[in-house]
């Protein structure tokens, strides 16, 4: 008998898995690299590979709110909840390693309330950057839909153009500390948020399809830019070359050749379409992969493997590992989904009523 089921397509899902693989990548990278800041004569010729590489990764994070803008945040509480047991699970989990393994000394009812507060409060107790922005882009999310739907093209254009002058011109060429000076923030991802936006209402799909390997080629570009200025900026560290060395950050999501970069990834992505049901049912757990490893795992173990091991022998298993890694998180967090189960059904026999009002509070808004 056949499926009547709607599968969805499946070039976005795919495109949040590739992305959470290079952010996967590019975390491994900086720990074999043992460093925030790089330069081509910082160690080695595998080195120096791995760090080129990550030219084609720092994408990543600014293609998962491409993807959000793209589609539109849904502000449905159902999906708020979700977000927060996810959210509440790993930090539950935090503060087991915390208060339990790494501090055992610490009295038995003490740990209980820290993983109780843990747990309950978890969006201000990861100590995740991009779990507080993306909350509070989700909240910001209704005004986002409506500015955009009410706005013509030349008021978004215009929107567009002042945001990226503070984005780009005051938060990283001037550093202004007060705006997004490095990418990590609340006005990073909304600005991002209506760049996406802005493409979904005004490039058609047949458009994205026609331009696809221009847009890959302008990606390529992109890298190939940010490859050079970073070069050039290394060799600037090696042999005191002047310009541009001490205003380069690199790693910082809010660099041009980066965003731009990350537009044309996402262009390039969102050009195939296909449907999966393996793909769309693993990329549900992205998330969990990025608060597995960078708060609960961490990356001792890694560093420290680093450090008995050759430069040669890092980069011929940066790929194995990291894909790995990634599947065994996946895999966890199904796992999670099965234990937060019971939560799901307690919160569909109490909350039903709530949820009801807020999605009718939320139509009429």
């Amino acid at each position: 008998m056949k499926s009547n089921t709607i599968i969805r397509n499946s070039n976005a899902e795919l495109l949040r898995l590739v992305c959470m693989l290079m952010i996967v990548v590019n975390h491994f990278i900086v720990c074999c690299l043992n460093r925030k800041a790089f330069s081509l004569g910082y160690d080695s010729v595998p080195h120096g590979i791995m760090l080129f590489m990550d030219g084609f990764f720092l994408v990543c994070v600014n293609c998962f709110i491409l993807i959000s803008g793209y589609y539109g945040i849904r502000p449905k509480l159902r999906s708020f909840i979700g977000l927060y047991f996810i959210c509440s699970f790993y930090a539950l989990l935090l503060a087991v390693k915390t208060y339990v393994f790494d501090a055992p000394d610490i009295s038995l009812g003490e740990q209980i309330w820290q993983m109780a507060v843990y747990a309950l409060l978890p969006f201000s107790h990861l100590d995740s950057w991009f779990v507080s922005c993306y909350v509070a882009l989700f909240l910001l999310s209704p005004v986002l839909n409506l500015a955009g739907e009410h706005m013509t093209r030349k008021q978004y254009l215009w929107l567009l153009v002042v945001l990226t002058f503070y984005n780009v011109y005051m938060g990283y060429i001037q550093g202004d500390m007060h705006f997004n000076h490095d990418g990590y923030t609340v006005a990073q991802f909304v600005y991002l948020y209506l760049i996406s936006g802005y493409l979904r209402r005004y490039l058609s799909e047949t458009t994205i399809r026609e331009r696809r390997w221009k847009s890959f080629g302008w990606y390529m570009a992109c890298v190939g830019v940010w490859m050079g200025i970073t070069f050039y900026c290394g060799l600037g560290d090696i042999i005191d070359i002047y310009p541009l060395r001490n205003y380069w950050h690199a790693f910082f999501y809010n660099n041009p050749p980066t965003l731009l970069a990350s537009v044309f990834f996402f262009l390039f992505m969102m050009s195939f379409s296909f449907k999966s049901r393996a793909v769309n049912w693993l990329a549900t757990s992205c998330l969990s992969v990025y608060l597995l490893q960078h708060h609960i795992i961490g990356y001792t173990w890694l560093a420290e493997w680093g450090a008995m091991h050759s430069p040669w022998e890092q980069l011929a298993v940066l790929f194995p590992v990291s894909i790995v890694f990634m599947l065994l998180c996946l895999l966890f967090d199904k796992v999670r989904i099965l234990l937060q189960k019971p939560l799901w059904m307690l919160y569909e026999r109490c909350c039903k009523p709530i949820t009801a009002w807020w999605e009718r509070w939320m139509e009429r808004s």
